[in-house]
């Protein structure tokens, strides 16, 4: 098409292969460096939008130092905006292009290795970080940011030694070059991989480590999420909404947007635990619309994960199960034992509801296996109770007694409060159901007490059983036996309940 005199516009792809292929090499090499460096004039104050272009001119201009210039830029443009598949595919053509002593190839792999990991490549991600030890040039930095990464995925995916293995040598190169920030990410890794095996005094104690060492306010604002995160988990509801505060702030005068979903999520189980539903709703879906937009393959099935609870509250069970069914895929994909098996037990209570109990029986025991490996006492507690109330409703109570046990159990050991108060439900659940009803009242007045006195709210199936308990022993004490036995429950501490559970069902103590 005729643009003009002497010029024109070939629009249609073959007639500019014809022509170009009429150019001589040479001429094309000469063209397209006019072109690049035409565009490097042009675009002088923002070159990054237009890096890849760059890159693609000075390839076939026969100039690989300014091609790699570029590459490297185009990455990062690709990474900053989340656009992560570009972002690898950039950076893999750079890295075939660095010899193996290139200064640059560790920090190319290291690159490519957190991106593999955030886009749910693990096996990809093994191997561009543990190429990184390889190479004859790498400094002590190096060498530990990727030890320290590697020992992320791998606690990511419930390798909690194999994660030891990698962390402790990478908090040595830390330390080596004075390196504040890897340090205080390395004491947040070993925290979490304490957090997750239900070790919660011990992992305060590394947070309280690493917020000593924090550098700046993204690893203060990290710290502080996890600080969070264990206060939660022992129903200090309170404390946890302020650390989260602190990292929320921090977060958003940074624009973090992914460390944000992060804290979206943790406000959004905040306000599930006080029952608050919308809230909780809100934050959760703010948060997966954030992984989705950074691309956060970990991040997602989480979100969805915590989306469930919401319908499942509200027993839409389909709604549930669909958020669930989807969790479980992602997180099988990525290797995510440690939540998958808390998919299967989440399924398992959709099971349940629909009074499917050899699937819900199934599920349970998947789960227990799965966190049996995984050492996850929080998780090992939580599948307990919930067997149990499985046991309950099939009218088994020996060995509904015996999960809610084991769940008291572990739940007083890691100072689980809600999993406290919810065993101690189900346990008088059962003994209102075999009439042992004065005792039932004490364990009824302690879990509603305790359920007060941390700002939480009843699940929908804990209520039910409470509720149900409740008319139970009314119907069947006098007044003054009822207002004795709730008197002498409500002054029980969690620890004297589960010692007093232990007395009834060893037959030390006449009720």
């Amino acid at each position: 098409r005729e643009t003009g005199a002497d010029r024109w516009h070939f629009s249609h792809d073959k007639l500019r292969e014809a022509v170009l292929h009429k150019i001589g090499p040479s001429w094309r090499r000469r063209w397209h460096q006019q072109i690049a460096h035409g565009l490097e004039t042009v675009y002088a104050a923002d070159l990054a939008p237009h890096a890849a272009n760059l890159a693609h001119h000075f390839a076939a201009a026969g100039l690989p130092d300014a091609q790699r210039r570029y590459l490297w830029l185009a990455g990062q443009h690709a990474e900053k905006g989340y656009a992560n598949e570009a972002a690898i595919s950039l950076y893999e053509q750079l890295l075939a292009l660095l010899p193996d002593d290139a200064a640059q190839k560790g920090s190319t792999l290291l690159v490519l290795g957190n991106l593999y990991k955030v886009n749910g490549q693990v096996d990809e991600a093994l191997v561009a970080l543990t190429a990184v030890l390889t190479l004859p040039a790498i400094s002590p930095h190096q060498q530990g940011q990727a030890r320290q990464m590697l020992g992320n995925l791998e606690r990511n995916r419930g390798q909690y030694q194999a994660a030891l293995n990698w962390l402790t040598p990478a908090q040595a190169d830390f330390a080596a070059v004075q390196d504040m920030a890897g340090l205080c990410q390395v004491r947040l890794e070993i925290a979490n991989i304490l957090y997750q095996q239900g070790q919660y005094q011990t992992a305060l104690a590394e947070l309280g480590t690493a917020l000593k060492l924090a550098p700046d306010d993204a690893s203060r604002a990290r710290v502080q999420h996890n600080l969070g995160s264990v206060a939660y988990s022992q129903g200090a509801y309170e404390t946890a909404v302020a650390h989260f505060q602190v990292a929320l702030a921090l977060r958003q005068a940074a624009e973090d947007w992914a460390e944000l979903a992060d804290s979206y999520n943790n406000l959004g189980l905040i306000a599930y635990r006080h029952g608050e539903w919308a809230a909780a709703q809100d934050n959760f879906a703010a948060s997966l619309e954030l992984r989705r937009k950074v691309g956060d393959r970990w991040g997602i099935p989480a979100a969805l994960a915590n989306l469930g609870m919401i319908p499942y509250q509200q027993r839409d069970y389909e709604a549930a199960s669909r958020y669930w069914q989807e969790a479980l895929l992602l997180r099988r994909q990525l290797g995510d034992v440690r939540h998958v098996a808390s998919m299967l037990d989440n399924l398992a209570l959709v099971a349940i509801a629909q009074q499917d109990y050899a699937t819900a029986q199934k599920l349970f025991e998947e789960a227990i296996l799965l966190r049996q490996q995984q050492h996850d006492q929080q998780g090992l507690a939580i599948t307990y109770t919930n067997r149990g109330r499985l046991a309950f409703l099939q009218q088994i109570h020996p060995a509904a007694v015996t999960d809610y046990r084991a769940g008291l159990a572990l739940s007083l050991a890691i100072g689980d409060q809600i999993g406290v108060v919810f065993a101690l439900t189900g346990v008088a659940a059962v003994w209102a159901a075999t009439e042992r009803f004065e005792p039932a009242a004490r364990l009824l007045a302690a879990a509603a007490k305790h359920l007060e006195q941390i700002g939480g709210a009843w699940e929908s199936d804990e209520k039910g059983m409470f509720e149900a308990a409740l008319a139970q022993v009314e119907d069947s004490l006098s007044a003054d036996v009822l207002a004795a036995a709730w008197l002498a429950g409500e002054r029980l501490v969690l620890a004297t309940a589960v010692q007093f559970v232990d007395e009834v069902l060893d037959d030390r103590l006449t009720v």
